[in-house]
């Protein structure tokens, strides 16, 4: 049988005691006017009070569920921070106001975090009213092997990328096709934080401070009767089926043409 973890220790008990007779010692000192022995009782009891109270109790059994819970929460509050960080590191400004000319841009990666991974396709176009007019497209070939998983989502392999060039010799070409034009792309924080880090980590000296559009977030408020505002439902709902998901080139003209439709209907 498991003890009663809320006992208190025999010292604690002593203690306790001696605050009551004390007390009963105060109270009869009172009655016949030993103002002296008053002082002193009073004193005991409020010493022993302090004691009781700033000594540190064990932890009972039944805390342990608030320990874990506490420490739980110690790291939450840690990686909040990282993540403030990390945000305001990689912020960009916003753009409301719709555009006729603007540059999509789409990666894609071999996972979701932009420090740990890395960019392994690169695909951007240049629309003007709605219409593609410039094409910037090549593969990247990773520090680390491509997991057979990410294969599976978006088709590239290792094999694909193996003579490709490095991050650091494809980002300054990109910066210079996108120039000053508005970035657009859906879901952009993902590939905004994606495009940040990697100039981060290669060194690449920038000064980014393009307005950037958000289609994730525009198809939201000007198709609310959508079941989902994913790039593959709003490419059926705007029958561009011809364009293969997953891949750099073809999402960025899907991307492109939501945004002309979201900039028509407001």
């Amino acid at each position: 049988m498991r003890k009663n973890a809320s006992r208190k220790s025999p010292l604690r008990w002593f203690w306790y005691f001696v605050v009551v007779i004390a007390a009963m010692s105060a109270l009869s000192a009172l009655t016949e006017g030993n103002i002296g022995l008053v002082v002193f009782d009073a004193g005991i009891v409020f010493l022993v009070n302090k004691y009781l109270l700033t000594t540190k109790k064990p932890a009972r059994v039944n805390d342990r569920e608030t320990i874990q819970s506490d420490t739980h929460y110690a790291k939450s509050i840690t990686i909040n921070e990282r993540n403030q960080t990390a945000k305001k590191k990689y912020s960009y400004r916003k753009k409301r106001a719709f555009v006729d000319q603007y540059t999509v841009i789409d990666f894609e990666t071999t996972g979701f975090s932009p420090e740990n991974n890395e960019i392994i396709e690169i695909g951007a176009v240049k629309f003007s009213n709605g219409e593609p007019q410039k094409t910037f497209q090549t593969y990247i070939k990773p520090n680390k092997r491509i997991d057979s998983h990410i294969t599976s989502i978006n088709g590239i392999s290792n094999e694909m990328v193996k003579d490709s060039p490095k991050e650091y010799e494809v980002l300054p070409k990109l910066l210079e096709f996108i120039g000053d034009d508005v970035i657009v792309a859906h879901n952009a924080s993902f590939d905004i934080r994606f495009l940040l880090a990697a100039l981060d980590k290669n060194n690449i000296e920038h000064e980014f401070d393009n307005f950037v559009s958000d289609t994730l977030s525009l198809s939201r408020k000007c198709f609310p009767m959508l079941k989902n505002h994913k790039l593959e439902t709003l490419k059926k709902h705007f029958r561009l089926d011809q364009y293969q998901s997953h891949r750099a080139t073809d999402d960025c003209i899907v991307t492109g043409k939501i945004y002309w439709e979201c900039k028509i209907i407001s």
